[in-house]
């Protein structure tokens, strides 16, 4: 698949959204009053669901892209789940190994959970946040990896976009079943793969639609959509209660992710895409956005458990230290420091072995050309 730089760019915009929705809580810099921020600013929850959105959409067109290349389809599902363990799996099981090592709070106690990637199934039952919280959508993902190459390369081409539209079809169902369930409804619930399926599955649709040269119709209809799901999203956000029917947001919120995704692929040379869709900064950030929302939900923890152990709980350093200003200063630089280590140091040479598995006909000649280069 061609690359895409502005992908790269929402990327950015999706974890910072996350970063700031989750550092701005009460457990860690102390939440923001102001109600104008509450209302403008995006939820955590739609930095994860335009992650969803964007895996939904470049995953379906790496496979599409795959399947009709004329490669073997035992093939391509064999280098499809070798290359997202190469990219998914070595930090993450990594960043696991090290927190288990600090003694980080209920890490050992869940360490199963994680270790499967089945956290959202424990937020769903415990009906509470666990100290790895964030890692219910790595959990998600991976169940959806798990489900969607097969469906893609093994039923008829002709079928599959009745797939996708059934995948948007089970999400909502679910939701509102799920809703309409109990009263008060499990809010966990929308942890569960399956209620998240209409936010990969918009994203597929899409894929198909860009690959077959007929998304037209599709984005008349997203175009349409949009003004709707950005007021319900500001209504939700300026209601103290949360607004009515905010159980149903991931559906706003698809369509507000599809529309951004669609505006960026099509973007026009010019003042915006130069210095915004393509802005190198972003770009960079989006880049290593694994290692940021990886690491990021720790971090203020970490960092205030330290700080009274290095310098005592009384001392004047240890005061100004822990000041919010300060702090959030610090944990900020160190992140970005720590993602971008990561991607270079340990991440990138990892990912450099994906030469050896191509996607197409040609990849046994690449992998030869590989290895005569070393």
């Amino acid at each position: 698949m061609k690359y895409i730089k502005g992908l790269d760019t929402l990327r950015a915009f999706a974890v910072l959204v996350v970063l700031v929705g989750h550092w701005v809580e009460e457990d860690n810099f102390g939440p923001v009053k102001s109600s104008l921020f509450k209302g403008l600013f995006p939820a955590p929850r739609f930095g994860v669901d335009l992650f969803f959105v964007l895996s939904g959409f470049l995953i379906t067109s790496i496979l599409l892209e795959a399947y009709d290349s004329g490669e073997s389809r035992m093939q391509i599902i064999k280098t499809f789940f070798v290359r997202r363990t190469l990219r998914i799996f070595p930090v993450y099981y990594a960043t696991l190994i090290i927190l288990l090592i600090i003694g980080y709070p209920h890490v050992s106690e869940y360490r199963w959970w994680y270790l499967s990637y089945t956290s959202n199934f424990l937020c769903f039952i415990q009906q509470h946040w666990p100290t790895l919280a964030h890692t219910w959508s790595l959990a998600v993902e991976e169940q959806f990896y798990l489900i969607w190459p097969w469906l893609i390369i093994f039923i008829r081409p002709g079928y599959r976009k009745y797939i996708f539209y059934l995948a948007i079809a089970v999400g909502i169902a679910t939701t509102v079943g799920f809703r309409l369930q109990s009263n008060p409804p499990n809010s966990f619930a929308l942890l569960l793969m399956p209620v998240c399926l209409h936010a990969f599955g918009i994203g597929a649709l899409y894929a198909f639609y860009k690959r077959n040269k007929s998304e037209k119709g599709f984005v008349k209809f997203i175009n349409l959509a949009f003004p709707f799901a950005l007021l319900a999203n500001f209504y939700w956000g300026f209601s103290p209660d949360g607004g009515h029917f905010n159980y149903y947001y991931r559906i706003a919120d698809c369509i507000i992710s599809i529309w951004l995704i669609h505006n960026v692929i099509v973007v026009r040379a010019g003042w915006v895409k130069a210095r915004l869709v393509e802005n190198p900064i972003l770009m960079k950030i989006g880049r290593v956005s694994y290692g940021i929302y990886l690491f990021h939900y720790m971090i203020p923890t970490i960092y205030k458990d330290s700080i009274p152990r290095l310098f005592g709980a009384t001392s004047n350093v240890g005061a100004f230290l822990l000041r919010t200003p300060v702090a959030l200063s610090i944990c900020l630089i160190f992140l970005f420091a720590l993602a971008l280590s990561s991607f270079e140091y340990f991440e990138k040479p990892i990912l450099n072995l994906k030469k050896y598995f191509e996607y197409g006909p040609k990849a046994e000649l690449i992998v030869s050309k590989a290895k005569s280069s070393e």
